[in-house]
Order: C-alpha cells, then sequence, then structure tokens
C-alpha cells in the first residue's frame, strides 16, 4: 500500500456554523480524508495521502458554499 499520511490545518471562509459543518462532513466523506476537529474558521484533515491536500485547499465544493451562503 502507497500511502503518505499526512495531517493538515485548512482555514475557510464561510461564516455560517452550518455551512463550515456541511463542509468538514463533505471532506469526510470523501475516501481518504477526515476531518479530525473544527473550531471557528480553522478544520484539522487528516489525509492518506499528501497529494490530497491540494483539493482541500483549493475547494470547489467550499466556493459553492459561499455561493449559497452569500444568497442568504
Amino acid at each position: 500500500m502507497n500511502i503518505s499520511p499526512t495531517v493538515v490545518t485548512i482555514n475557510t471562509r464561510l461564516k455560517s456554523d452550518f455551512y463550515k459543518m456541511v463542509l468538514a462532513n463533505s471532506i469526510t466523506l470523501t475516501p481518504g480524508t477526515l476531518t479530525v476537529a473544527m473550531e471557528d474558521e480553522t478544520l484539522i484533515i487528516h489525509c492518506l495521502e499528501k497529494g490530497y491536500v491540494e483539493g482541500l485547499i483549493n475547494s470547489q465544493f467550499e466556493e459553492i458554499l459561499l455561493k449559497v451562503e452569500g444568497c442568504r
């Protein structure tokens, strides 16, 4: 098994606790990633491969949530 486990901290621009929870849960549902903790705008995520980090930092799903959050 070729894995490179890593823990990464990312900050979200989401303001609503609800949308932060949706983002954290969607990360956990993604194979190879697990949201370990969430506090304010910071999410701590465990990844089985370092290559997964780029997708978390430039999350298209977060962009969608930001647009939805702005419509409220």
